[in-house]
């Protein structure tokens, strides 16, 4: 099981490879400070793009 510290790296290795990725994003329970933090946390993230295809074309 990775950490909520290589999650992070995944997300952001995978934006920093992809020129049209633009801005990334995180929501919920894991960025509001209010929220106190468990193992049950997921990670909201919303990518955007220039254009969207490039992440909907292929489901791999």
């Amino acid at each position: 099981m990775r950490t909520s510290q290589e999650v992070m790296d995944a997300i952001l290795e995978f934006a920093m490879q992809n020129d049209y990725i633009r801005i990334v994003g995180m929501e919920g329970s894991r960025v509001n400070r209010n929220i106190p933090q468990d193992s049950f946390q997921d990670f909201d993230v919303t990518y955007f793009v220039t254009d969207p295809r490039h992440l909907t074309e292929d489901d791999g």
